[in-house]
């Protein structure tokens, strides 16, 4: 039951303790608390975000060559050796595989077992994108990977680069990746049908950082190096571009009321109108956001950015005016010390909990009490899944 968009029961009573490691019940906590319900140590660095499966199950992968599947409680549940470290995040598709990026591409049960492995030259250094019929899609080296849920190639296209951008797909079932612009600065984005034909290429002034983040009207967003922000229509049109003072090295995300925020290398969060790109607010955080924000269904920002010099990172939470509603720290990582480094993009789960993931190492699992905005891309990777698909 839903009241007000927030999670039922929160005015009364509060979880101390880590949740149950058995299905992922809803927990409970004051309307105002932030809970560090629990924290999980790897053996190496993270750069990618977590993803949730439909049982509540975390996961995430390390540099130091280890995928990591947690109990909802935030217990070891299994861990899969790989040949290389994962510098990206995973995939859970509609049957629980989990797909995960390393040298080449994995499809693991959710028990942890092999079901297949997709080999590429180099490294996979993006996300795999899911679509509706089960195809993924990844850039290895040069080229647009379009693999069938059995693991064969069903076709690949030459983007001439940009493997770090992780595709998305959109609601017409066009599929966005990143390009390079051959003896040309800049990157661009090439829109694909699902046959592997390209239907149009922007060139862009910038290098782009992450992946696109789709609107509702099938505008694609993305940002850069060079301080921009373009909005793109699905004719492969310029809509508007919008100038930051500083760099955004991540996606941008958009809520419910077709606001799009995106955060800057300065600390400046910045809220903008779909319509147009003018600017709603800004506000300015005591460092760096080098993530991308998430979106609940209450309006309520939540961006982590970096601390000052010798201080630990933060976990902010801003309402959707542009006002700080709270802001906390995570412990420092039990297994490789160091302070909690506040460089990871918060996911939104559907039983009020928002992970964190942190280059120092650690998983964070704090309790919210509110579900994902009803929008087209709340969040990285648009769901907690990390399907990368509107």
């Amino acid at each position: 039951m839903i009241e007000r968009g927030r999670l039922a029961g929160l005015s009364t009573i509060l979880i101390i303790a880590p949740l149950s490691a058995a299905a992922p019940d809803i927990a409970q906590a004051d309307s105002e608390t932030r809970i560090e319900q629990w924290q999980f140590s790897s053996g190496g660095m993270i750069f990618g975000t977590p993803v949730v499966g439909a049982d509540g199950t975390v996961y995430i992968g390390s540099s130091d060559k280890s995928f990591y599947a947690l109990q909802p409680n935030g217990t070891l549940r299994w861990r899969y050796d790989l040949k290389s470290q994962v510098q990206s995040s995973a995939a859970v598709g509609e049957d629980g595989t989990v797909y995960v990026p390393g040298d080449g591409l994995y499809a693991l049960t959710s028990e942890g077992s092999l079901k297949w492995h997709f080999g590429v030259r180099s490294e996979l250094a993006s996300a795999p994108a899911i679509s509706t019929d089960g195809d993924l899609y990844c850039q290895g080296g040069y080229d647009l990977l379009a693999i069938r849920p059995d693991g064969t190639l069903k076709w690949k296209a030459r983007t001439e680069g940009r493997r770090e951008a992780s595709p998305a797909i959109g609601a017409n079932g066009t599929v966005y990746a990143g390009g390079a612009r051959p003896k040309v600065f800049g990157h661009r984005v090439v829109a694909f049908g699902q046959d592997g034909v390209k239907k149009w290429t922007f060139d862009t002034e910038t290098i782009l950082y992450g992946g696109p983040a789709i609107g509702s009207d099938g505008t694609t967003y993305i940002t850069g190096l060079n301080k921009l922000l373009y909005a793109i229509g699905q004719d492969g049109e310029e809509k508007w571009r919008f100038v930051t003072a500083a760099t955004v090295m991540s996606p941008p995300v958009i809520d419910a009321y077709n606001t799009i925020y995106a955060g800057a290398n300065d600390g400046t969060l910045y809220a903008i109108e779909a319509e147009g790109g003018k600017l709603k607010w800004t506000f300015h955080a005591p460092g760096p956001i080098v993530s991308s924000p998430a979106v609940d269904n209450e309006g309520t920002i939540y961006f982590t950015s970096a601390g000052p010099p010798g201080r630990p990172g933060v976990l902010n939470a801003v309402t959707r005016e542009g006002k700080l509603r709270w802001s906390v720290s995570g412990t420092p990582n039990t297994r490789r010390g160091g302070k909690f480094r506040g460089t990871g993009s918060p996911v939104l789960s559907q039983t009020g909990m928002l992970y964190v993931a942190d280059m120092n190492g650690s998983v964070y699992a704090f309790f919210v009490g509110t579900l994902p905005a009803n929008s087209s891309w709340p969040m990285i990777r648009r769901d907690p899944a990390g399907s990368g698909q509107q």
